[in-house]
């Protein structure tokens, strides 16, 4: 989601003295800077959907943080050590009705010379209830981080940043605002889908031939259905540092991840039939309505799971399902298989490249995880008939 900020504002300033008074032209008046966002893309609830930061009236937006650094010559690339803390963190918000402006309760102005560099993140506030502010650090002169961010604790605050603005020097007119260019971008991830699926040759396959015990589709010999009893999201990681820094683009991203733990994303012990006894596609909130429809997850490598090293998270999907074979319409046995399948595999096998194995940024992930009964008939089961030959005897007898 890409999200642009604008701030804009015209003041005209008036000087008086005894013995006569100056009037200023508009275009030398302070102008009030205002900032104009636009946004990469989001999801659900308390995110923002699109490209467009605000869309309608004040409330259906947060509000979003930003401080500012002002240098008198140079540019920020070569002369950022030179840079005075010109804004200090603090509150954006939209005002105006007729044309919509984002800026701070205390007006700041463009400078009359020299140049300001911005950094700005979104939401200003953590958006669970009484969620407090987002404890947002100045890294003097070069960028900013957060030192402990826990997602599993803000599940409903999408958490985003703007390459910094830099050696600006007016309001800039964008699409939706006037102000200081602002794109955010996440800076977490979602699962927004766990995918189970049956399939023979590659494609979806119902191993019950289209019947389910119903008049008509009586099962037989045979039929195999599948019901799903468990899904967990087992050791990912929630807790880390996240830094943006002007002086190196790559430390843009997130270190010191801890705090593993195990989401159940599904679970009913008596097992449900899959779908057409094909799928089973879940939400993270299929399973209880009370939850999001996306889980929000901090991006992070995972680890080889062949690894003997001590300590190491083997993130994971751990599913148990029951396979019901039928010997006849109404009798049938009942295999319970269960199964981990490792994020770092999955990761590894679909990017190809060890530098994939990871949640990265901005990402909505769903994960599909295929049962192949036949595996292209090397797991159907065949026979191997022979003959034991006839063994050679003979009796005799003298009488």
């Amino acid at each position: 989601m890409k999200r642009s900020i604008l701030l804009s504002a015209a003041a005209i300033a008036a000087f008086a003295s005894c013995s006569k008074t100056e009037v200023k032209p508009v275009e030398d008046a302070p102008a009030q800077i205002s900032w104009n966002a636009v946004v990469g893309k989001a999801s659900t609830k308390a995110m923002i959907n699109g490209t467009k930061y605000e869309t309608s009236t004040s409330t259906s937006a947060p509000s979003f943080g930003t401080f500012a650094y002002y240098l008198q010559t140079g540019d920020w690339a070569v002369n950022k050590t030179n840079g005075q803390l010109y804004i200090p963190v603090s509150e954006v918000n939209p005002s105006g009705a007729a044309k919509l402006v984002w800026t701070t309760n205390t007006p700041y102005y463009w400078p009359k010379a020299g140049s300001l560099t911005f950094f700005t993140y979104s939401p200003y506030n953590y958006q669970e209830t009484a969620g407090g502010q987002i404890p947002v650090n100045i890294v003097p002169n070069s960028g900013l981080a957060v030192a402990d961010y826990d997602v599993d604790a803000h599940q409903d605050t999408d958490f985003m940043v703007a390459d910094a603005a830099v050696d600006k020097n007016n309001n800039e007119s964008i699409t939706d605002y006037d102000g200081v260019p602002v794109v955010f971008k996440h800076k977490l991830s979602q699962i927004v889908g766990i995918n189970i699926q049956t399939v023979k040759g590659g494609a979806l396959h119902d191993y019950a031939n289209g019947n389910d015990g119903t008049t008509g589709k009586e099962f037989e010999t045979g039929d195999v259905v599948f019901k799903l009893k468990e899904v967990q999201l087992k050791d990912i990681l929630t807790k880390g540092k996240y830094s943006y820094a002007t002086a190196d683009h790559t430390s843009d991203g997130w270190t010191d991840q801890t705090a593993e733990k195990t989401y159940v994303w599904y679970n009913k012990s008596a097992g449900e039939n899959f779908t057409e006894n094909k799928k089973f596609e879940l939400t993270f909130k299929t399973y209880d309505n009370n939850r999001n429809d996306y889980l929000l997850v901090l991006p992070q490598n995972f680890s080889d799971p062949n690894s003997t090293d001590t300590g190491v998270v083997k993130t994971s999907l751990d599913i148990v399902f029951d396979i019901l074979t039928y010997n006849d319409p109404t009798t049938f046995s009942t295999q319970t298989v269960s199964r981990t399948v490792y994020l770092y595999d999955m990761h590894c096998d679909t990017h190809g490249v060890d530098t994939e194995c990871a949640i990265n940024m901005n990402k909505k992930i769903t994960y599909t995880i295929k049962i192949d009964l036949d595996n292209n008939g090397q797991t159907r089961i065949y026979w191997a008939p022979s003959v034991v030959d006839w063994e050679d005897e003979a009796y005799s007898t003298t009488i």
